[in-house]
């Protein structure tokens, strides 16, 4: 039997501006696309011995980017497109992890981070709905503050990532879903909340 003849994965992706007011904002919503490293993830886990830490297989981490488009929103997609550097996130209460990314199906070095979700950020809602709350705090990925380093820019694309689905020695991610959402100039003047749901 093939997982999607009993499941159809599907996702939603909100994103808010909060602001130090108490309002927010809703700046996009709509569906994500489900990637093939999803599957792959799956079926790793599925397969693996008993002693095997569930949390390898787990969507624990995630990137921004600033390269989406809409020819983008496809499942063979392995990666953002163009995904920030360590110092573009800035200084913000965000754990970040530089490791290998499993692409195409081959694990190669990455040079760009990813953010780590923390645990009570993920919930399961249903017995077969989680949803990921991922925070930009005021202090973090500030690219529409332009410097003399990093001119004017933006965040249009966001990936969330299993840890370590091959249980490699250090960890080995795998884009699990993408979407590209219309532009955000972040700055320090508001929050940035990501609420994204999957639904198996």
């Amino acid at each position: 039997m093939k997982f999607l003849e009993k499941s159809n994965p599907h996702g939603h992706l909100e994103v808010w501006k909060h602001y130090p007011d108490g309002s927010k904002e809703l700046h996009f919503k709509d569906d994500n696309v489900i990637c093939s490293g999803m599957g792959a993830t799956l079926a790793e886990m599925f397969d693996a011995e008993p002693t095997v830490d569930v949390e390898n297989f787990q969507c624990v981490y995630f990137r921004c980017g600033s390269g989406g488009q809409a020819a983008y929103q496809v499942s063979s997609r392995s990666d953002v497109e163009d995904p920030f550097n360590r110092a573009q996130y800035g200084t913000g209460n965000l754990d970040m992890s530089i490791h290998n990314l499993i692409a195409d199906g081959a694990k190669g070095g990455s040079t760009t981070p990813f953010g780590r979700i923390p645990y009570g950020y993920i919930k399961r809602i249903t017995p077969t709905k989680c949803m990921w709350q991922i925070v930009l705090d005021e202090q973090t990925l500030n690219v529409g503050d332009p410097t003399p380093d990093y001119p004017e820019g933006y965040i249009n694309e966001i990936g969330l990532y299993s840890k370590n689905p091959y249980v490699e020695t250090t960890d080995a991610s795998m884009l699990c879903a993408y979407r590209y959402f219309k532009k955000i100039y972040k700055t320090d003047a508001f929050i940035l909340v990501f609420r994204w749901t999957i639904e198996f």
